[in-house]
């Protein structure tokens, strides 16, 4: 693993970036973001598009996560602290429930009857001893 230290100053913001996401629970491994540090080289990167894209494909944000790290790419690279997304605290999980079909399925299920044993045709082998 390379030493903070001994990286070029450019190099810098790249890596806090992946330790920013880090922070903030994405799955980085070290590998994505020395990843992310080569396809920007490779990129020569001549826009802040370039940057964007090579994190996009390297660091794999999450779909369900792309509007977080979105914004947290604006705050870190722009400075934009306005696009930082937090979490509503008072925010939960709907459940679509409708009115017990489901408890009238099983019973449904449950009370019919069912061979306990398959018959002769059934099964895929015998014994014999």
């Amino acid at each position: 693993m390379m030493r903070e230290t001994s990286l070029p100053r450019a190099a810098a913001p790249l890596l806090g970036f992946g330790r920013l996401l880090r922070r903030y629970g994405f799955a980085i491994a070290p590998e994505q973001v020395s990843c992310f540090m080569q396809a920007v080289t490779l990129l020569g990167p001549r826009s802040m598009a370039d940057i964007r894209e090579a994190a996009l494909a390297t660091l794999a944000p999450p779909p369900d996560r792309r509007d977080e790290f979105e914004a947290h790419f604006q705050s870190h690279f722009y400075g934009n602290t306005s696009a930082v997304v937090e979490g509503d605290a008072d925010e939960e999980t709907r459940i679509k429930d409708d009115g017990g079909a489901d408890d009238e399925r099983l019973e449904a299920e449950q009370s019919q009857e069912g061979g306990d044993l398959s018959s002769a045709l059934e099964q895929l082998s015998t014994r014999d001893f």
